[in-house]
């Protein structure tokens, strides 16, 4: 299954990623330009559980404000589609597309 077949252009969306997060959580003000994008619902966005999971970690380890992360998870549930592992045919996607792009 070719991922063009699998997504059409009216299904599009913006992906992200813990690193999207990290950057908006340190200001960074084309992050921030994308989540004004989908808080007004301009956009919509979507995220792996996984990286639900990184974020949790990384406040854990102190290496982000665990209060930034809880407001930040709470936020991420109410305004984007969050893909969880059991969906074979998202993950399935998301490794042709990574593939396909070059990230290893």
């Amino acid at each position: 299954m070719r991922l063009k077949n699998f997504i059409s252009k009216e299904d599009m969306m913006i992906g992200l990623d813990t690193g999207f997060f990290i950057k908006l959580l340190e200001g960074d003000e084309k992050a921030i330009s994308i989540w004004n994008l989908l808080i007004d619902d301009r956009e919509e966005g979507v995220i792996s559980c996984i990286s639900l999971f990184e974020l949790e970690r990384l406040s854990l380890k102190g290496k982000i404000d665990k209060k930034g992360v809880d407001i930040l998870i709470e936020a991420i549930a109410s305004i984007c589609l969050i893909a969880w592992l059991d969906n074979t045919q998202i993950m399935s996607a998301g490794a042709r597309l990574s593939h396909s792009i070059g990230l290893h």
